[in-house]
């Protein structure tokens, strides 16, 4: 490929991390479907694609506490949004992508967005929300452990991109800005 052209260019990756940041400033993130609801998401533009996203609420007891859970899968064909209720039913088995910073780059030097690209995903399970009512008389009684918003979605180039709250131990939320590339899985 043409090296100077690069969408995966450091001031390219920075541009498109700083409207991501700004569109989540802004609020107004894509509203999900209702839990155990599925709906079509279509593109803005001419082309004629869209996305198909289910989300799934839940809670269930663990040793720690009270865990709830509130998840949503886009995938690029229809069979593949559904969560299935054995997945539903214990939310440690719905998977969620790593949720790293559009500009952290790995050890190889590489984007991770152009990893994602690489790794050539279908779908995209999106931890909107996943928080645990802790057991006894703790300072805090609920720990949430992270919490996503949809900023942008475009069928037509496969991207997905979002914020996403979490807390990394110190107590203090840490947003990190991530773009996922979804496209067909090998038929």
């Amino acid at each position: 490929g043409n090296e100077e052209k690069s969408p995966w260019s450091d001031a390219d990756m920075r541009a498109r991390k700083g409207a991501y940041f700004n569109l989540d400033k802004l609020g107004g993130p894509m509203r999900e479907p209702d839990s155990g609801q599925c709906e079509t998401w279509a593109a803005f533009n001419t082309c004629s694609l869209a996305y198909y996203v289910c989300a799934d609420r839940g809670s269930k007891r663990s040793p720690q506490g009270l865990e709830h859970w509130d998840v949503l899968r886009i995938a690029i064909r229809k069979e593949q949004a559904f969560i299935s209720t054995e997945e539903a039913v214990t939310a440690a088995e719905i998977p969620r992508p790593e949720l790293r910073d559009m500009e952290r780059k790995n050890i190889d030097g590489e984007f991770e967005s152009e990893l994602h690209w690489l790794n050539r995903d279908s779908t995209l399970t999106v931890p909107l929300g996943e928080s645990i009512e802790l057991k006894g008389e703790g300072p805090i009684p609920e720990k949430v452990i992270s919490e996503c918003r949809i900023l942008n979605f475009d069928p037509c180039q496969g991207v997905v991109g979002l914020a996403c709250a979490i807390d990394p131990g110190s107590g203090e939320d840490q947003v990190i800005i991530s773009e996922y590339y979804l496209i067909p899985a090998n038929q």
